[in-house]
């Protein structure tokens, strides 16, 4: 498991709430055990190597999904949640074709969790055929969590067809928080995620701080998380003279954000956190991935759609530090914004997306014919001189397809879900 644990939390909470047994399958071992604890208690966790002959001792890590595997025991065992295999990455989506090969009534269904997951040039023999795979998934089995991600498909891939996929939010819980009433003592910003280097924006803010400082007393940045980043943001924040108030804390447990949220003025970044902390009526500036200016779309309920931390060409954007310091020079002003913000998270409701979720099984197509066993092996066979070539050649990385930073060469290519792999 990895940061999906999070949202497969709050979507197997949901679906299983409106009456949907939910299981997941886990490729590989590891991930956060109090989430995997909480998941437990909303569907049934297998583990793939359960179903492995050597129970993955020999067959590791990714290898585990060309394996050869107890099928009938897998069928049997994921039968009772349904037909639908949802794969949120694309070596799920390899297991997931490989049991509907085996059994057909199984139907494959496939979410952009990551707007790269399919959206990169193949440079290899694995990553094309990765690529061809995806492209064989019909379109109305295909879930976008916004309209921007959707649009780059249409475009990289040639295809309109994915016009007639589903768009709905990455729901997060929206839960009552009680916050205290703000009052402008602390001035604490506060960044929750990974510090990797198309997190642009947590050095943009490091950036603005002595100006931020000279204005407003008590100013604090607070970052929660970890990632290869870290050293050059505390060097960042020397440089700088700003050390003292910038916190590198680590990582927090996804169950201690509520409180997070109680003492926060202000909150910058991306992802699921930035909705939950609008949800907790914390203004939610918007933190866009891989922008090499100090430039945001505003606060989040600035923003039309679901599209919010992706860099889109055309969008109006306006600078970072104008909208802290026009929320922090007037009460009213961040009352209003957080209020804003409040009710732009209601549209990410993971009630929502479970309901988009549901109609998206109902209308699956069926999908016998994703992948041959040929097709398997050549992947398997592809799969050691990738890993060879993502070292010779780490700058078009197929390790890195989830690096928003890394732009591929996109020219050269013209041409309720149940159950979780």
């Amino acid at each position: 498991m990895n940061g999906g644990t999070t949202f497969l939390v709050r979507i197997c909470e949901a679906l299983k709430a409106q009456g949907q047994p939910c299981a997941v399958l886990v490729l590989r071992p590891g991930g956060d055990p109090i989430l995997s604890e909480k998941l437990a208690g909303h569907a049934r966790i297998f583990h793939l190597s359960d179903f492995l002959p050597d129970r993955g001792y020999v067959m590791r890590k990714h290898f585990g999904a060309f394996a050869p595997i107890a099928w009938q025991r897998l069928s049997d065992a994921l039968a009772p949640f349904g037909n639908i295999l949802h794969a949120m990455g694309g070596f799920g989506l390899i297991v997931g074709a490989r049991l509907a090969a085996y059994d057909p009534s199984f139907r494959v269904t496939a979410g952009i969790y990551h707007q790269n997951e399919f959206l990169y040039e193949g440079h290899s023999l694995f990553s094309n055929q990765l690529l061809d795979l995806f492209r064989k998934i019909p379109t109305n089995n295909i879930v976008f969590f916004n309209e921007s991600s959707r649009d780059n498909y249409i475009q990289f891939h040639a295809s309109s067809e994915y016009e007639n996929s589903t768009i709905t939010p990455i729901g997060v819980a929206l839960s009552p928080v009680i916050k205290a009433a703000h009052t402008h003592g602390s001035r604490k910003i506060i960044s929750v995620g990974n510090l990797f280097n198309f997190k642009t924006y947590n050095a943009h803010i490091i950036r603005m701080l002595p100006k931020l400082r000279e204005e407003f007393e008590g100013v604090t940045y607070h970052l929660y998380g970890a990632g290869d980043q870290r050293k050059m943001l505390e060097a960042l924040a020397d440089e700088l003279h700003v050390s003292d108030i910038v916190f590198f804390q680590g990582r927090i447990a996804y169950h201690q954000l509520s409180a997070l949220w109680a003492e926060a003025d202000l909150f910058v970044g991306s992802g699921t956190a930035l909705i939950e902390a609008a949800a907790a009526r914390v203004p939610a500036l918007v933190g866009i991935e891989s922008i090499q200016e100090p430039l945001t779309y505003g606060f989040l309920s600035d923003v039309q759609g679901y599209s919010y931390n992706e860099l889109i060409p055309d969008r109006p954007m306006t600078p970072m530090l104008a909208c802290i310091q026009r929320i922090f020079r007037d009460d009213d002003e961040w009352e209003s914004v957080a209020a804003a913000c409040f009710a732009k998270a209601q549209e990410f409701s993971v009630q929502r997306t479970a309901t988009d979720f549901i109609q998206l099984a109902d209308k699956a197509e069926t999908t016998p014919k994703l992948i041959t066993t040929a097709e398997t092996l050549r992947m398997l066979a592809g799969l050691p001189l990738l890993a060879l070539r993502d070292k010779l050649v780490p700058e078009t990385a197929f390790m890195n397809r989830r690096n928003q930073s890394f732009q591929p060469d996109r020219s050269a290519i013209g041409t309720g879900p149940r159950t979780v792999a």
